[in-house]
């Protein structure tokens, strides 16, 4: 279990009883879990939120653009540093990844606040405020953006899972997408009830 700013936590009793996870005490804003037998992923960071005046008051609201600045004033959150992984079972963790390394840069990239991490027969799927992206490295060494719509390749990813078949969906805000590829390429939007993003 993993909370925004209280790290990573771990149960051996059915949850009964908790202890905190070493290793990760890099960044505590956990997002995201997902496990693949011995391959664990976390994802860290929270939502960002804006003001875009200078003052205290008013609307708060996601920042469609994802120009983020440094400083509490006009953002609030906790930051990610992207994705840990371990592949011993939760044993040791490393983040030195595609996702994050030592030249990154908190509230900035790709990569500053994780949505959901998904992971199935060795593809791991990364959902960001900037799309959705994949690997097949268990460290996660290297990371690919997927493709699709431009309105797809650059939304807040919200929710994705595995299906049969190498069949994918993705979620953002408003959409729904469905790759057959793994979730290395997405079609268009295929959903009729929710309003249709942009193309």
């Amino acid at each position: 279990a993993g909370s925004v700013g209280g790290g990573l936590w771990k149960s051996t009793d059915d949850g009964s009883s908790w202890s905190i996870v070493s290793g990760l005490f890099d960044n505590l804003a956990v997002s995201t879990i997902a496990i693949d037998g011995n391959n664990i992923y976390v994802g860290t960071g929270e939502a960002y939120y804006f003001k875009p005046e200078s003052t205290w008051g008013g609307t708060w609201g996601i920042d469609s653009l994802r120009t983020l600045k440094n400083g509490f004033l006009r953002a609030t959150s906790q930051p990610g540093e992207g994705v840990f992984s371990s592949n011993d079972g939760g044993a040791t963790w490393n983040h030195d990844n595609g996702t994050w390394n030592n030249s990154s840069v908190r509230y900035s990239g790709d990569f500053m606040s994780i949505q959901v991490v998904a992971t199935k027969a060795g593809r791991t799927l990364v959902g960001s405020l900037k799309g959705l992206y994949w690997s097949d490295n268990a460290d996660l060494a290297t990371i690919t953006k997927s493709s699709g719509t431009t309105y797809f390749m650059n939304n807040v990813i919200t929710e994705v899972k595995f299906a049969n078949n190498n069949v994918v969906y993705a979620g953002t805000r408003d959409s729904l997408y469905r790759s057959t590829d793994g979730g290395q390429t997405f079609g268009a939007a295929i959903n009729s009830i929710f309003p249709v993003g942009a193309s």
